[in-house]
């Protein structure tokens, strides 16, 4: 009697689940016709995707969009294994197509803009993405979208335009400052990479060790850094703030220069009038380990001067 009643509780609680379970993998996609036939169809289409058989994904495709061109998931999957298979003029009467019925919609207007792009059509593309800032001139994700595409087609140098521009379109001086310092970093422009994390910097000043993190990825380069030391040299001559020398030190330990380290940290010392503070902080390290500390304690070791 006890194990019948344990089994009917354990069922009450699993049946449930189960069913859930159960819908849940017979339901199918979101904008997917629940017509059975249409469902197999989709599937096969998927599979002939994932498998690299472009050619055949498309046909399918193509044919559930004929039979429901209003299904969102059959126009992004046809338009899809167009543009894979490189078919430009296709793709791009295809967006046009849609943008007609839905011409607010930016992500199918970034796309044909990419599509333009990649047939060779730069002014058509250009014309495009206006079009898109358009759509919101004083929204930061519409610009946001842009950059993404332009990111996508390696259009760099544009897309830091772009996030320059939202900073006057939207007013605000201090957006993308993250986004814009990463992207001109990979355009191999490290002073302006680095002139936009000391203005991020300035506005989380407690955030010392995150914009080393960030920078560090351009860092091991010799001109990267000299570039980013001549900025922050820069900033130090209008501003004597304690976190760019700190800055400043850890650049040259980058560059395993620690005397020019320790005197940066010296100068430290002085700027804060901390009567040799700073200095005896490097031989003795603070009670607390951390990456920071570690290379000031190697500044100490490695230093004629302590």
């Amino acid at each position: 009697m006890r194990n019948a009643i344990l089994i009917y509780s354990v069922m009450k609680r699993i049946l449930p689940l189960l069913l859930g379970l159960f819908l849940s993998l017979s339901t199918p996609p979101v904008g997917v016709s629940q017509t059975p036939e249409l469902m197999t169809k989709f599937r096969l289409g998927q599979s002939y995707e994932q498998s690299g058989n472009f050619e055949q994904a498309a046909r399918i495709y193509q044919e559930l969009f004929a039979k429901d061109s209003t299904n969102q998931l059959f126009f992004e999957s046809f338009s899809r294994m167009t543009i894979q298979l490189k078919r430009y003029d296709a793709a791009i009467a295809l967006l046009r197509q849609r943008l007609a019925m839905t011409p607010a919609d930016i992500n199918v207007r970034n796309t044909l803009a990419s599509v333009y792009y990649k047939a060779g059509k730069e002014t058509e593309a250009f014309a495009e993405w206006e079009r898109v800032i358009q759509t919101g001139p004083t929204n930061p994700n519409v610009y946001r979208s842009v950059v993404q595409a332009l990111m996508e087609n390696r259009l760099l140098e544009r897309a830091a335009e772009i996030y320059r521009r939202a900073r006057v379109a939207c007013n605000d001086p201090r957006l993308f400052t993250v986004e814009l310092a990463q992207l001109l970093a990979n355009t191999m422009d490290y002073a302006g990479s680095t002139r936009e994390f000391l203005a991020w910097l300035e506005q989380n000043p407690t955030q010392l060790s995150f914009v080393q993190s960030r920078m560090s990825a351009f860092t091991v380069k010799e001109d990267a850094r000299s570039a980013a030391r001549d900025v922050v040299r820069e900033a130090l001559s209008t501003k004597e703030e304690p976190r760019l020398y700190e800055l400043l030190a850890w650049l040259y330990m980058e560059g395993k220069e620690f005397t020019r380290a320790f005197e940066v940290e010296k100068q430290l010392d002085a700027a804060t009038k901390a009567q040799g503070a700073v200095l005896y902080a490097l031989r003795i390290g603070p009670s607390r380990s951390g990456p920071s500390m570690w290379r000031r304690r190697r500044i100490a070791k490695q230093s004629p001067f302590l």
